[in-house]
């Protein structure tokens, strides 16, 4: 039974059940079933191709060029809940004029002789996108023909090499997390902040919401920047954040960042009792409803956002606030995976990137799936301000120094434990993630450390004396994230483990400012 047909100049792709037939033309045929076998038919000659009964993923073909520097490039991430029928979809984005659908005709056509010394065609994601193809994904590409058949590519064990870094230089920027536990101490924390040099202070929906302490502390502080790192986007209505944010960036003087992140299905159904679809696709259309009501706002054009999770419709002058000058607020997402940084690239002002992080992951998997989506909406990655938390280990002591080394083992082997984390896992090959996850179920918390390398932890952690902390997360970080934080890993139930003076916290501030 065909369960998608699209017609397109002359191309016409058609979705039997798990059969997928693409038709250029009436020349050319590629047939794919149960994406395992591959038939390419080209002028009444048939190439067949059977080595791979059950791949265990879909492989991601080298991108045919096209004519003008555009490419196709067939894209097989499903990340996140990725869109369903795709093949369709995207044939109905090419059919927008039938120059379009020729280039497609071409390139579809370009990939068909390709196949014909190597059919390596995937039933995946067709889509035409304005960008290039770096050296990375070429390379990526030729290890993936050599992998073997429905496996993953063999990487040879080497010492990784320190990459350059990629961003433009900039001021790097300092922030500082709230960790005060009432309203008004968040509002005395904020003027700390302010007086030590830190140029923000993010705020996390944990056991207080998010958006109060800035609140109350916009009207004592003149320079700090306030930001929510994160809220939980899917618990409320994009109405109702954008009523917020508009507020806190008005109140703050425009020093407002508004930080949004998924969370987990389990949290969004039944912590908040909300809806959870495709989290992906979803916070992209947020993003975009939000920015229409603003917009509505601003300028009194009637609302009309009609999206595939949101419909906004209605918007009187009784129920909208006035203009201001703050009215373009910046939104910063957070997430781990290819498919969020993709998001990310394409839609976002910021980018909180994951304190469970190495350098090769940073520039292997969050930086080329950010160009990816910047290159689709037609912009640069630099437009993309990148935050993090950075892991740090330090102490007056020795003694110090070894207990935060074991709080930071702790703390990376909770994350590690968690399969939404093990993508930096399998980037480096390390091998422990199932024990962890096994450990963590048992509750043998305490115990899960000792699985943890040195070498682990020194890709993940900057280690410094506290007199040069700054400038090593500095030097770690500068031409490769704008802005960055201190993460002290603490003992569970323990004080924490460096208590800082405020001498020593300025210190810090003017050591990543240098």
């Amino acid at each position: 039974m065909v369960v998608a047909g699209v017609v397109v100049g002359g191309l016409v792709v058609v979705v039997v059940g798990g059969l997928v037939v693409v038709v250029v033309g009436g020349t050319v045929v590629v047939v794919v079933v149960g994406g395992a076998t591959v038939v390419v038919v080209v002028s009444g000659t048939a190439r067949l191709n059977m080595s791979c009964e059950k791949p265990k993923a879909a492989w991601r073909p080298a991108a045919a060029p096209i004519p003008g520097g555009r490419v196709l490039d067939a894209s097989g991430s499903m990340e996140a809940g990725a869109e369903v029928g795709a093949v369709a979809s995207a044939s109905s984005e090419l059919g927008e004029n039938a120059a379009k659908a020729a280039i497609a005709r071409r390139a579809i056509t370009t990939q068909v002789a390709n196949a014909k010394s190597r059919v390596n065609l995937t039933p995946v994601n067709f889509r035409v996108l304005n960008n290039r193809t770096t050296m990375r994904q070429h390379a990526w590409n030729r290890m993936k023909a050599r992998a073997p058949c429905g496996g993953k590519p063999h990487r040879e064990k080497q010492p990784r090499a320190v990459v350059p870094p990629s961003l433009p230089s900039r001021e790097m920027k300092i922030d500082q997390y709230l960790t005060a536990d009432s309203i008004a101490a968040g509002a005395d924390y904020a003027i700390w902040a302010e007086s030590l040099g830190f140029d923000g202070l993010f705020t996390a929906e944990t056991g207080h919401d998010p958006f109060l302490p800035i609140a109350a502390a916009a009207g004592r502080t003149d320079t700090i920047q306030f930001g929510t790192a994160i809220a939980v986007a899917f618990a409320r209505s994009p109405m109702t954040v954008a009523y917020t944010a508009w507020d806190l960036a008005e109140a703050t003087g425009g020093r407002f960042l508004l930080g949004l992140g998924t969370q987990i299905r389990a949290h969004i159904v039944r912590r908040f009792n909300m809806p959870w679809s495709r989290p992906g696709p979803r916070l992209r259309e947020y993003i975009a409803a939000l920015r229409a009501i603003w917009e509505t706002w601003q300028t009194g054009n009637p609302l009309s956002f009609d999206g595939d999770f949101y419909e906004f419709k209605l918007m009187t002058p009784f129920f909208s606030p006035p203009p201001m000058p703050h009215a373009d607020i910046p939104i910063y997402i957070a997430g781990v995976g290819e498919y969020m940084c993709r998001v990310a690239g394409e839609t976002a002002d910021g980018f909180h990137v994951h304190p469970f992080h190495t350098l090769g992951y940073l520039e292997e998997v969050v930086m080329p799936n950010m160009e990816k989506g910047a290159e689709l909406a037609g912009r640069s990655v630099a437009d993309v301000e990148l935050v993090t938390g950075a892991f740090v280990i330090t102490g007056r002591t020795e003694e110090e120094v070894g207990a935060a080394r074991m709080a930071a083992k702790l703390q990376i082997a909770f994350y590690a434990s968690t399969p939404a984390y093990r993508g930096v896992l399998e980037l480096h090959d390390w091998d422990f993630g199932p024990e962890l996850t096994a450990m963590s179920k048992r509750g043998d918390w305490m115990a899960m450390g000792e699985l943890i390398p040195d070498e682990v932890v020194d890709q993940v952690a900057v280690t410094a004396p506290l007199d040069s902390l700054g400038s090593a997360v500095r030097a770690k970080y500068e031409g490769r994230l704008d802005r960055v934080g201190f993460y002290f890993p603490d003992l569970p139930g323990q004080p924490p483990l460096v208590d800082l003076t405020d001498e020593e916290w300025a210190g810090l501030v003017a050591g990543v400012h240098a």
